[in-house]
């Protein structure tokens, strides 16, 4: 199978290793919730160990696991070069993810092994989403047919909402990713079956709300086009406005953006994109 297709089998074999490591070294309730389903190639499963500041040393990985009340972890942090880390032919994919936990030591023993499922099981047997993002796709030369991912664990929050008042309006999905700072998203990934694409926008955060005043009124007498009236952000609460830059894409320009704590923030799904204002008018071309 190898001469025909060496993208192929590399799917199963990193779903056998990952299984094969949780039979050897995971509890009886991770062998038994995992397992059977991972050999039977219901569901994939990766090793994820490479990060963007870290490369493959063991001792600089920064993905952290924060202990909660309910005996699981919660994982933050990026994993990139991840194979077959996504696909389309299997409902869940198991995730095996080197990370630290909170107080751990520095260097290779303060580092541990967790069981991170792209879609979480629940008690009765259905998936729900569970914070892994594929952030990006590595065309590597050779394994064109070969999923290697940038993965994003723990998300901010998510939005979903139609693009229109149509019941037959396309749905728009964004998931929003913080750095390990207060600051409620860094970037966040849009998804949608009409354009744009690329670069969307990009964003500046000022001092106060008379600066994003002063902001609007410059913009307006400078006859640059406003690509959103002044609103209030229903996740992050920005009080904002967008312009179209030279380039093309947008800048929202805003105040009072929510500083989060992270040990007792707890991820939202909104289904608005705004509380009030924030009315889109399409880009000059």
């Amino acid at each position: 199978m190898d001469a025909a297709n060496n993208h192929l089998p590399g799917y199963p074999s990193l779903t056998q290793g990952a299984a094969e490591l949780i039979v050897e070294f995971g509890v009886d309730s991770l062998k038994e919730m995992y397992v059977p389903k991972m050999l039977s190639g219901t569901w994939g499963g990766t090793m994820c160990l490479t990060e963007p500041q870290a490369g493959s040393s063991l001792s600089d990985i920064t993905t952290k696991a924060t202990p909660t009340e309910d005996g699981f972890y919660k994982i933050s942090g990026q994993k990139i070069f991840i194979s077959g880390g996504d696909n389309q032919f299997t409902e869940n994919i198991v995730h095996l993810v080197l990370a630290r936990i909170d107080g751990a030591p520095k260097g290779t023993k303060g580092i541990s092994l967790f069981v991170v499922p792209k879609n979480r099981p629940k008690p009765d047997g259905s998936l729900e989403y569970n914070d892994v993002m594929t952030v990006a796709d590595f065309q590597k030369m050779g394994q064109r047919g070969y999923c290697t991912t940038h993965l994003g664990f723990g998300d901010s929050d998510y939005m979903n909402f139609p693009m229109g008042p149509a019941p037959d309006a396309p749905e728009v999905k964004l998931h929003f990713m913080h750095c390990d700072n207060p600051r409620h998203h860094t970037v966040a990934l849009y998804e949608s079956p009409i354009p744009p694409s690329g670069l969307i926008h990009t964003m500046v955060e000022v001092n106060n709300v008379d600066e994003v005043g002063h902001g609007l009124d410059r913009a307006m007498q400078n006859n640059v086009h406003i690509s959103s009236s002044l609103g209030r952000h229903s996740n992050d609460m920005m009080v904002s406005f967008y312009m179209q830059t030279p380039s093309g894409f947008d800048l929202e320009f805003g105040y009072d953006g929510w500083q989060v704590d992270w040990e007792t923030f707890t991820k939202q799904e909104s289904k608005i994109p705004s509380f009030w204002g924030h009315a889109f008018s399409p880009p000059e071309s």
